[in-house]
């Protein structure tokens, strides 16, 4: 879940960037991307859009190498897992993960 995340450049598009910051932030490249759906997010301080891709990615087959300055930690958990622990400590995540897993039709 939001394994990469960045902000688009004068002339990229959401498509390049994410396989950009995909590259950069996990070292994970070649993934068969699926766009999800486009929100808008106000964290109060922060708007943004956020695009969603998805990928399945088979963890016993790959390496994630993250960027110690962007990442700072990661961890494999099911989508139950993820759901469990966003509402026992949400604020171990960012404000909007809540509403974003709604949307996902994760939660």
């Amino acid at each position: 879940m939001a394994a990469a995340s960045g902000t688009i450049e004068e002339g990229e598009t959401y498509d390049d960037n994410i396989v950009h910051e995909i590259e950069e932030e996990i070292g994970l490249t070649g993934l068969d991307l699926t766009k999800g759906p486009k929100e808008f997010i106000d964290e109060g301080k922060h708007k943004f859009f956020a695009q969603w891709y998805f990928a399945k990615v088979d963890k016993n087959k790959v390496t994630i190498k993250i960027q110690e300055d962007e990442v700072e930690t990661y961890e494999w958990v099911s989508k139950e897992q993820l759901v469990k622990d966003v509402h026992s400590d949400q604020d171990k995540f960012v404000p909007s993960l809540s509403n974003s897993l709604k949307l996902l039709g994760i939660m």
